[in-house]
């Protein structure tokens, strides 16, 4: 992963911030990939990966923190979790 391609979702307006508007749109099947930052609570973790496996979709575990994430992502809070939305 590198901030290129988030900065590149962001732009396509594909990102989803957060883990129950990632869980949600998950379940509805709109998301075609999901980031993780490398601090995200276990629960958390675990439950995308068991939901990610079943649908097939791929689940990075990123190398940074959810605060710089946050800042990747140019919002003023931590991010521990983001979807990004299947395209057009």
């Amino acid at each position: 992963m590198s901030q290129a391609e988030i900065k590149k979702f962001m732009k396509e307006k594909r990102l989803v911030i957060g883990t129950n508007q990632t869980m949600d749109k998950l379940r509805k099947d709109k998301i075609e990939k999901i980031f993780t930052s490398r601090n995200c609570p276990e629960e958390i973790l675990n439950d995308l990966e068991t939901y990610s496996k079943m649908s097939g979709i791929k689940l990075e575990k990123l190398k940074v923190n959810s605060i710089d994430l946050g800042t990747i992502c140019k919002k003023q809070f931590n991010i521990a979790v983001l979807g990004v939305l299947k395209g057009k």
